[in-house]
């Protein structure tokens, strides 16, 4: 009886009662969707950082500030050093390994094709350190090392652009004022929310060639034209990436390799990333965004 009473109700007020629910429906659709919304994007974001390596931390030379100089041309000298690269690898405890990269600005040709990528010296480690894989072909070797071979591998964009319709591999292509053979290609890397091409490149386009070949064609000062100036920067590394075997030591390496670098160095020349930290503050923020995106769903229904 009390059900037929209130399908009754419900059949004499109709237009009330497709809108009642209606609004429930709609309610309840909003709390989904704004907390399914909140928890996709806190995900993929979480996913890029577990893929960079959650295990890793990452040492970076930084520019000091002081551009203050009006002369035609200076030597600057900051950033991290082979010294800082040895004391990680030798003293500290609990490190996999620790992969140098070094950034030359030079531009990369082939053909009438002219593109300002990242050109990384770095050593045979770099795939197993920071997860990287290959599209194609091999990355570089200990024997590359030995032999100071003009062998190079590129990034997937890089690839993407220079040979839009061939196969890279075992083709040529000029590196500043040499020609490298093309080895291999990579798939595209994770990119930082905090990374930032500098003028007139783009941050996930690379290029890698062996370490010892780098020292040899470039030497340890790098030359940066500016229009009507140059500045000569002497640096040993741009970036240091080191793998921490245990997950749970990472935070304390990362902590270890602040204290060394500010013992070593006199200026705040560098920065420290620490992917596994980056990953905590974003859970913390996936936490406290599904309250408020929760809350905001729960006045609406």
């Amino acid at each position: 009886r009390s059900i037929r009473l209130g399908v009754r109700s419900l059949l004499v007020h109709k237009l009330r009662s497709a809108l009642t629910t209606l609004g429930v429906l709609f309610g309840v659709s909003s709390v989904i969707a704004m907390l399914a919304i909140g928890e996709g994007a806190s995900e993929e974001a979480q996913e890029q950082i577990r893929r960079l390596g959650s295990q890793n931390v990452i040492l970076r030379s930084v520019k000091p500030q002081e551009e203050n100089s009006n002369t035609d041309s200076r030597v600057l000298s900051y950033g991290l050093t082979k010294e800082d690269y040895q004391r990680i690898v030798e003293t500290f405890p609990g490190i996999k390994g620790a992969v140098p990269m070094r950034e030359l600005p030079d531009e990369v040709r082939r053909g009438p094709v002219v593109v300002s990528p990242r050109v990384i010296c770095t050593t045979p480690d770099y795939l197993e350190v920071t997860g990287r894989e290959l599209s194609q072909g091999r990355f570089l070797t200990n024997v590359d090392e030995r032999t100071v071979a003009n062998v190079c591998v590129l990034g997937h964009e890089l690839a993407r652009e220079l040979f839009p319709l061939s196969d890279p591999l075992n083709e040529r292509v000029r590196v500043g004022a040499d020609y490298f053979r093309v080895v291999g290609t990579l798939l595209p890397r994770v990119r930082l929310a905090d990374d930032a091409a500098q003028a007139g490149t783009e941050v996930t386009s690379e290029v890698f060639i062996p370490r010892a070949t780098g020292e040899r064609w470039w030497g340890e000062m790098l030359v940066k034209r500016r229009s009507g100036s140059f500045d000569m920067v002497e640096i040993d590394y741009h970036e240091i990436i080191v793998d921490v075997g245990d997950q749970d030591n990472v935070l304390f390496v990362a902590n270890a390799c602040r204290e060394m670098l500010s013992r070593n160095h006199k200026q705040r020349d560098y920065e420290i990333v620490v992917p596994l930290e980056l990953m905590l503050r974003r859970e913390e923020t996936k936490r406290i965004f599904n309250i408020v995106l929760g809350s905001i769903a729960g006045i609406s229904l």
